[in-house]
């Protein structure tokens, strides 16, 4: 890495060390929000169980978040950043601010037809569907319409945190979940338990708040906007010129990321009506779990290098993008590698310690333990995939996501009936993780043909070095869960999580450092080494 120095008027450091601070801030920030979101999954699961309306729930829940990735954090998040980036570069301050009043009020009018579209055929899909039976079909379609609307609220806190993230604010847009996760644990904790009589009633009254939370999401992004300097207005101009850039990247974009989230889709569709009871919800509990590394480290990370990748190749500073990418790509791998061996190890002492408790039975928690393995499997590969993606946007090239994502869907639809049956809701788990490992492999296959070598030199040693300490930090796991025996009580199953997590982080630093993995140095001195003038650099 080279020293600090000038570029266009413009100080850049260490792009690693940056990478990390960055990356940092959104990461404790999230951290704070999946401690909380746990929270409410830990209520959640003690109030419903994995019972039917629990199920109805999470059903429900997925709509709105299809589009929220859609539409918001993913593929419109995707195409503003880089054109956003290009204007802040090239052009005036008051450009790049009504480029963004165009975006989002088109967005704005866009969002609300369809969520009035979607509230309206609910109901004669409710008419329909009701003449050929289900009990629950009411409650499903009650819950659906209260949340429906989330989608309006989610997709225009994306689009802030897309323009605060370009204008290197991170802090609002990750306070955000944090600010939803105090509402639904209200709801959870407080409105629910008070005026809900029937499991039916309190998961209508959870809906309720998680809606509101909605508007409180969107409400503290405005104070941050206003700070840099943007002025909000409503701007029509369909004819800008920077707005026809976007839905030229978008609508790739859109089919690229639709495979995506039809996979969500059939994932929850199937596990609705081929699996068993609770398949939505051992699901639903398997994959926040696993959620937890993958917003840690590689939602962060990506989240904090994709402004960088896109000013890089604004400039057209394209070995820049390489190295910016691999910098990325090691850090992730470094910590998502143990991440994933260590949860999927850790799976059933994790799964017993937060969900077995009130009407969350331990055959419930058995089930979501099998489907938080597959899931832990494939920590690294989703980790990746966050980065690998990114650089393909930075680069304005969206037809080679695109094209390899439309083809896994069609795996990934075969492989989940081929699974849900004998492996119930954890073959939709076991589907998603092969699919995603076929993504990234056909991604990085393209990178190696047209000769854009993202890793960096010295791969192989790293990889090697790296799975030399992950080894021994898993053998030493999987004994210390051998010498601590199962216990019904709270205070012996936090032991078993505990005391093998702090063993494995300590020997899994030692190894690191015996065996000079040198981001193990990136990252404390990003975090812990004064900063006297201008940074060095590592020395890769």
């Amino acid at each position: 890495m080279q020293e600090s120095r000038e570029s266009g008027g413009e100080k850049e450091f260490s792009i690693g060390r940056s990478l990390v601070r960055s990356a940092g801030l959104i990461g404790a920030l999230t951290l704070g929000s999946r401690v909380l979101g746990l929270a409410r999954d830990i209520g959640a699961a003690s109030l419903f169980g994995a019972g039917p309306e629990w199920d109805a729930f999470v059903f429900a829940w997925m709509l709105p978040n299809l589009f929220r990735r859609l539409f918001g954090e993913g593929a419109l998040s995707a195409a503003f950043v880089p054109i956003f980036s290009e204007y802040l570069v090239k052009k005036t301050r008051e450009e790049a601010w009504r480029l963004f009043n165009v975006v989002a009020t088109c967005l704005f009018l866009l969002l609300a037809g369809i969520a009035v579209l979607g509230i309206g055929l609910s109901f004669p899909v409710e008419s329909i569907l009701s003449a050929h039976g289900g009990a629950d079909l009411g409650l499903q379609f009650t819950l659906i319409r209260i949340i429906f609307p989330y989608l309006f609220l989610i997709c225009l806190v994306a689009l802030a945190m897309g323009l605060l993230n370009s204008l290197r604010h991170f802090a609002a847009p990750a306070l955000a979940p944090i600010v939803l996760n105090i509402f639904w644990l209200a709801g959870i904790f407080i409105v629910a338990p008070s005026f809900g009589r029937t499991p039916a009633e309190k998961v209508t009254l959870l809906a309720v708040a998680v809606l509101i939370g909605g508007f409180a999401q969107v409400a503290i992004q405005v104070p941050a906007i206003l700070r840099k300097g943007v002025r909000l207005r409503p701007v029509l101009d369909l004819k800008h010129p920077g707005l026809k850039k976007i839905l030229v990247l978008l609508a790739p974009l859109l089919i690229g990321l639709a495979p995506m989230q039809i996979n969500v889709f059939f994932d929850n569709l199937i596990a609705r009506t081929m699996g068993r009871v609770g398949a939505n919800s051992v699901l639903f509990y398997g994959n926040r779990l696993m959620q937890f590394p993958l917003a840690l480290i590689g939602i962060a990370l990506g989240t904090a290098v994709f402004p960088i990748l896109s000013r890089y190749a604004a400039r057209n500073e394209i070995e820049k993008v390489k190295g910016a990418a691999s910098e990325a790509l090691r850090l992730t791998l470094f910590v998502s590698v143990p991440a994933s061996l260590g949860l999927a190890l850790l799976a059933r002492p994790v799964i017993r310690l937060f969900f077995e408790h009130g009407n969350f039975t331990p055959e419930a928690a058995s089930r979501a333990a099998a489907v938080l393995v597959f899931y832990a499997a494939g920590v690294w590969i989703f980790c990746c995939l966050q980065i690998v993606v990114r650089i393909f946007y930075s680069m304005h090239d969206t037809k080679t996501p695109t094209k390899i994502a439309v083809g896994t869907m069609f795996l990934n639809l075969v492989l989940n009936l081929l699974l849900i049956g004998p492996l119930d809701a954890a073959g939709l788990a076991l589907a998603t993780t092969v699919t995603a490992a076929v993504n990234l492999g056909a991604l990085i296959w393209v990178f190696h043909r047209q000769a854009v070598h993202v890793w960096g030199g010295g791969m192989l040693t790293f990889g090697l070095r790296l799975l030399a300490a992950t080894g021994g930090m898993g053998a030493v796991c999987m004994v210390m869960l051998k010498l601590i025996p199962e216990s019904a009580q709270k205070a012996g199953q936090l032991l078993s999580v505990f005391v093998p997590v702090a063993a494995s982080v300590a020997v899994f630093l030692f190894l690191t450092r015996v065996l000079g993995i040198p981001e193990l140095k990136t990252i404390v001195h990003a975090f812990f080494a004064r900063r006297k003038g201008t940074p060095g650099a590592r020395k890769s």
